[in-house]
């Protein structure tokens, strides 16, 4: 779930509530994916209508698993 949401050079930066993902940063092309546990992925060429289900999702690892790891990374 999304608690916090900044956008500024059309990077939009978000923090979520999640067992696993602790953050990402979107800059109208790749997003970046950030875990609780250090790592990050950047996906290649997301679509803005899959990085918002994404950011609005109510569990951003649904949307991670079913959306977002069908891009290259």
């Amino acid at each position: 779930m999304l608690i916090k949401r900044t956008e500024k050079d059309g990077i939009v930066k978000a923090l979520y509530e999640s067992s696993n993902i602790l953050a990402s940063k979107w800059d109208g092309k790749d997003l970046t994916v950030i875990f609780k546990r250090g790592t990050s992925y950047i996906y290649n060429d997301v679509s803005r209508s899959d990085y918002m289900r994404f950011e609005t999702a109510d569990s951003q690892g649904v949307i991670l698993n079913s959306k977002i790891k069908a891009y290259s990374f």
